[in-house]
């Protein structure tokens, strides 16, 4: 039986989308269960855990990993993450090193590859951070992450400010927040304009 205590997070995908097309993502990824694995929140700032410092590292490292990749914002909550994620276009990466001289242009160019879906970049930052965690805490196999996550294609400069702000700020209103189990007055921040979503 579903628990009534927990927020309704939907997925805000577009059907027939191409989530591995150049973008701007907005994720929010939950730790199983809710538990607040990742740190506490003291006077509007997030005490790291062991976890928190984990999951950090593991985030800014998915550009090496991933073509086409850059991060924008990210905050660890104590039972969540938020994150801006920034696809770019490998072709017109490839064309604007040839052009700025860094690269050689025509037959030497090789094409470069298709960016990784935001699914890919996700399930492998689940993967990653899960498995150093459990190693370095001798829990192998333990779950760490909630099986899916929420994710958001952000469509124009206002709407990456609101998210931006959003996730700066997100520390300090934990008293407030629909994902904290004790929060004084749960609120969830109407981020989009219409009824199309809102922040998780």
């Amino acid at each position: 039986m579903p628990d009534s205590r927990l927020p309704d997070r939907r997925s805000i995908r577009w059907r027939g989308y191409d989530y591995s097309s150049a973008g701007i993502y907005f994720v929010t990824i939950c730790a199983f269960e809710r538990r607040e694995i990742f740190g506490s929140i003291s006077s509007g700032v997030l005490v790291p855990s062991l976890e928190s410092r984990i999951v950090s590292e593991q985030w800014f490292d998915l550009p090496n990993h991933h073509v086409g990749l850059e991060l924008d914002a990210f905050v660890v909550m104590p039972n969540h993450v938020h994150g801006l994620l920034i696809l770019n276009s490998p072709k017109s990466k490839a064309i604007e090193k040839s052009a700025n001289g860094d690269g050689e242009v025509g037959a030497g160019l090789r094409p470069a590859r298709r960016n990784s879906s935001v699914s890919a970049i996700i399930r492998a930052f689940k993967t990653f951070s899960a498995s150093k965690m459990n190693s370095q805490r001798g829990t192998k196999g333990q779950p760490v992450w909630q099986r899916n996550y929420f994710e958001r294609v952000v469509r124009d400069g206002k709407e990456l400010q609101k998210v931006q702000a959003y996730i700066g700020e997100n520390p300090a209103r934990w008293e407030f927040d629909h994902e904290n189990p004790e929060a004084l007055k749960p609120e969830r921040f109407e981020l989009w304009d219409g009824n199309d979503g809102t922040i998780a």
